[in-house]
């Protein structure tokens, strides 16, 4: 029987290592190079609750590539922050993240436009108000910062509480409906 060669053993143990972090790395700068429409600031407004009061709740979100994940995000509001990835899954652009200092994990699910560039995503939040209650609402993620005065119209605007059970859907306009096109309920 023959001897270990130690170096080659040390020499095989970087390697091992050495690749994927390679391969994570090469994956970044072609992530990057490709220039993500999605990336960069928007601003995200949603509906919730804090001591009994609906309120709008307005963050700002900064979308770039990351090591771990396509699409990577930070987002900061009053007092607050947040970070988490996003995908994509069936003309939908899913957000999943998690509180910075704080526990809470929010869940968010927008209709992606059929094109490039798009200027504002509309979609729904599930996670907790600010009276620690699980709930869903709708969710507006824009390039744009929208006046305070159009915020609440246009996030009541958005959603429609289906007919046949305690839910909520997008009210899309008829151009942007992937499927089956019928009318919004009233």
């Amino acid at each position: 029987m023959s001897e270990v060669n130690w170096a080659e053993l040390v020499l095989g143990a970087l390697i091992a290592v050495a690749v994927p972090v390679a391969w994570q790395v090469a994956l970044l700068v072609y992530r990057r190079m490709r220039k993500n429409d999605l990336c960069g600031t928007w601003y995200e407004y949603n509906l919730s609750r804090r001591d009994g009061d609906m309120i709008v709740v307005r963050e700002v979100w900064q979308v770039s590539p990351s090591l771990r994940h396509e699409l990577h995000f930070t987002a900061v509001g009053e007092g607050y922050a947040y970070s988490g990835s996003m995908t994509k899954e069936r003309h939908h652009l899913v957000a999943d993240y998690r509180g910075k200092g704080h526990e809470e994990s929010v869940y968010c699910r927008f209709e992606l436009p059929a094109t490039t560039g798009a200027r504002q995503m509309l979609g729904l939040w599930v996670g907790f108000d600010f009276d620690n209650n699980l709930v869903a609402g709708p969710q507006i993620l824009s390039r744009a910062d929208l006046p305070d005065e159009d915020r609440r119209a246009r996030l009541l605007q958005i959603a429609v509480p289906e007919e046949d059970g305690p839910l909520l859907a997008l009210r899309l306009p008829r151009w942007r409906r992937v499927g089956p096109v019928t009318e919004p309920r009233q």
